[in-house]
């Protein structure tokens, strides 16, 4: 068989797109009141920074507050430290902060 690494016509040109983002999944745990808009407001912070929401798993309590934990996809850690100080400041969240479980972050929510 004849050595096809030396032969012209089956050369093919190819590149690779290089400004392709590279995305990290994290998931973000948030303590808010339990009201109307709470969540849409955090959803519309997320998304005006373009990071990407994988999942979310919320509960609520008896005494009117919530859990939130999302599963967002971001570029690096810098970003996310925009979305976690967008977020903050969505009327109603009391605290957001960065759940650093492995096994958290695959299925999508915290434990």
């Amino acid at each position: 068989m004849r050595d096809l690494s030396y032969d012209e016509d089956r050369r093919v040109e190819v590149s690779w797109v290089s400004d392709q983002e590279c995305r990290h999944r994290v998931t973000v745990a948030l303590e808010t009141v339990d009201e109307p808009g709470v969540l849409a407001g955090v959803s519309s912070a997320i998304a005006s920074l373009n990071a990407n929401i994988s999942s979310i798993h919320a509960a609520t309590t008896e005494d009117r507050r919530a859990h939130i934990d999302i599963c967002i996809e971001i570029r690096d850690l810098q970003h996310l430290q925009q979305v976690l100080k967008a977020i903050q400041h969505v009327k109603g969240v009391g605290r957001a902060f960065r759940v650093k479980s492995p096994s958290a972050e695959n299925r999508g929510h915290a434990d």
